[in-house]
């Protein structure tokens, strides 16, 4: 006779375990939802753990689930209000941007994370402040959004309390030289930035305002004395300003010492060379600092702005950063070139691991980062990766850099996040939805070798980007 065992027999930490296992596989995770009250309770610990408001239809799905589940509110830890598509009719962001009234949703107690992301304004007037609704959150995200008013961006941030984590991608405020005065009934709040830990940075500015976002949040507000993580990120646009130079110098010159890891992008459009230069000079030495990151461009370069740093003696890993965006793989080729050609070889009299380790006598990992969109052909074609990281390293190699026993390459996606490649076909880990106008690109057949490489063809050589203008890239 066969024996049977009972989910309710299994031990707790077991059971865990195996709905972790399957914490991606959401029709498996759904089956064990139906399958019995006891499956249900570990299921929905992963089927519930980050939710999406796209529409406001959501939010009222979401009051009626919780009013039959209660527990369902106290397994969510991120929550996102995003526009999935802008263009659909009511989007939740434009809901929000008519002061909707989101403290009708019920209390989140254990959520940490909460995004706003989409084409509009988020609210600021909850009753009691966002705490109300997340009396836990850690961490406050800002993507693709817009205020109308400073006042009403520091006042969602105040609202929130003492974040340890803000991101501000692509965040606008466009207030006109003379703006309307805040709604006396808005109870704004004051920001407290003293408890922050991590400040991240990508495409943020102020329309109408020479002082930008973050030299404002910097200047009138309580700073952070605690900031171990600052990223001045970029992706696609080479020409968009992520901060001023004024900015960035006043949040290094307070979080020095606490800087544990470190993101740069030495490009500050309409700032002459020498003026940002100087500005590393002035920086104090970062005695925390473990990881360090450059953007590399073909405009900037970054061996100047490391012999101008004081130095970090316990930095151990030091990382460059290329951003590979274009539409055709031969616009890829060549607009790596020009990137590898402006900023090799490093130095006169010493090579780039002298240098490298007398800045930093504790590095011993010199990553490469290639961050392509996730759509991308690259990401299905190894041969392409493969030829792309032969080309570096040849460029290396004739610039005497001398640190091929430290260097590593590594392939990001447009989180930052370094991507899984399986090596049974050479294709990325995740899965993707492609739309009726995309499909899936193709993919080589084999390790390297395919029908396919002879069109890849091999990266030009610095000598024939005579030929071409930089505007193309």
């Amino acid at each position: 006779m066969e024996s049977t065992c009972h989910w309710s027999t299994i031990p707790p930490e077991l059971a865990l375990e195996i709905t972790a296992h399957n914490a991606n596989d959401i029709p498996t995770l759904c089956a064990m939802s139906l399958a019995s009250k006891t499956t249900r309770s570990f299921a929905i610990i992963h089927l519930f753990s980050s939710i999406h408001f796209s529409r406001t239809e959501d939010v009222a799905l979401w009051c009626d689930m919780v009013a039959q589940t209660p527990a369902l509110a106290e397994v969510v830890k991120y929550v996102k209000f995003w526009d999935r598509s802008p263009t659909v009719t009511p989007s939740v962001m434009k809901i929000l941007s008519q002061s909707w009234d989101v403290s009708a949703i019920p209390p989140f107690p254990n959520v940490e994370v909460v995004e706003y992301n989409g084409d509009g304004t988020v609210p600021i007037a909850i009753k009691g402040g966002q705490t109300t609704i997340f009396p836990r959150i850690q961490k406050l995200r800002l993507i693709n959004v817009y205020f109308d008013l400073f006042a009403k961006l520091t006042g969602l941030i105040g609202a929130c309390g003492r974040v340890k984590s803000l991101t501000l991608d692509s965040v606008r405020v466009e207030e006109p030289s003379e703006p309307e005065p805040l709604d006396p009934e808005v109870s704004v709040a004051i920001p407290d930035l003293t408890e922050l830990e991590e400040l991240w940075v990508k495409e943020c500015n102020n329309d109408y305002d020479s002082e930008d976002i973050i030299f404002r949040l910097i200047d009138e507000y309580p700073t952070p004395s605690h900031l171990r993580t600052f990223a001045l990120e970029r992706f696609e646009d080479e020409d968009y300003q992520t901060c001023s130079l004024g900015a960035a110098e006043k949040v290094l010159q307070v979080s020095a010492p606490s800087l544990v890891n470190l993101t740069l992008d030495p490009r500050f459009p309409d700032t002459e060379d020498a003026e940002i230069l100087e500005m590393f000079q002035r920086l104090p030495a970062f005695p925390a600092l473990d990881s360090l990151t450059f953007w590399l461009s073909d405009s900037h370069g970054v061996e100047q702005v490391v012999n101008s740093l004081e130095g970090a003696p316990n930095l151990t890993r030091l990382n460059f950063r290329l951003a590979l965006y274009a539409d055709f793989y031969e616009d890829v080729q060549y607009g790596l070139a020009l990137i590898l050609e402006d900023a090799f070889p490093w130095g006169a009299s010493e090579c780039m691991k002298k240098i490298i380790t007398r800045k930093f006598p504790s590095c011993r990992n010199i990553v490469f980062q290639f961050c392509i969109p996730d759509d991308m052909e690259m990401h299905f074609r190894r041969g392409m990766r493969r030829r792309t990281e032969a080309r570096l390293k040849e460029r290396l190699e004739e610039s005497g850099a001398d640190i091929a026993d430290c260097l590593h390459i590594e392939w990001l996606n447009t989180e930052f996040e370094p991507v899984v490649y399986r090596a049974t076909n050479g294709k990325p880990a995740w899965g993707m939805s492609w739309s009726e106008e995309w499909s899936e690109p193709e993919t080589e057949a084999s390790d390297c070798e395919s029908e396919y490489s002879d069109e890849l063809g091999s990266l030009p050589s610095p000598s024939d980007l005579d030929m071409y203008d930089d505007e193309d890239f």
